[in-house]
């Protein structure tokens, strides 16, 4: 099994970032920009092509909309130094039939979402990490049920 990743992003101004970003700063956390999107990451089979996964996710209405996203298919299923993924504690395990949205994605055995957050500075540059790590104790991340995944 091979993990896939793909990243959906707005293409239309992102209120929920924008409101992160207004209370990070009532917060004090020094940072000038905030950049959030959804990964969804994939367990598949060896054999399934990763195009054309990308291209059924194009077809689903609840995670993608051509009108306002932009997707983009993620090198390693895994952060990115300078940006946290924020998930559920609850990990999905394998099985027979993963469905997304209404749609069964053939060869896929495991599914689970995130949230991307990139907080920049004012050159829009990633912020030093411990900037990063304050931000997720504080707002982006709730440990009662989620967890931080870091590079």
């Amino acid at each position: 099994m091979i993990e896939r990743a793909f990243e959906i992003r707005l293409a239309i101004p992102d209120n929920e970032a924008y409101t992160a970003l207004a209370t990070l700063r009532r917060l004090a956390i020094e940072c000038e920009g905030i950049v959030r999107a959804d990964v969804h990451v994939f367990g598949a089979d060896d054999d399934v092509n990763p195009e054309a996964l990308g291209r059924v996710l194009t077809t689903i209405a609840t995670i993608y909309n051509p009108n306002k996203h932009r997707m983009r298919a993620l090198d390693d299923p895994r952060p990115k130094p300078g940006e946290v993924w924020v998930t559920s504690n609850e990990m999905p395990g394998p099985r027979d039939r993963v469905v997304v949205g209404g749609v069964e994605l053939d060869g896929v055995r495991t599914a689970w979402r995130a949230t991307s957050w990139r907080l920049l500075d004012g050159g829009g540059r990633d912020v030093p990490t411990e900037v990063l790590d304050r931000a997720v104790e504080t707002l982006l991340c709730n440990s009662a049920f989620q967890r931080a995944i870091k590079a």
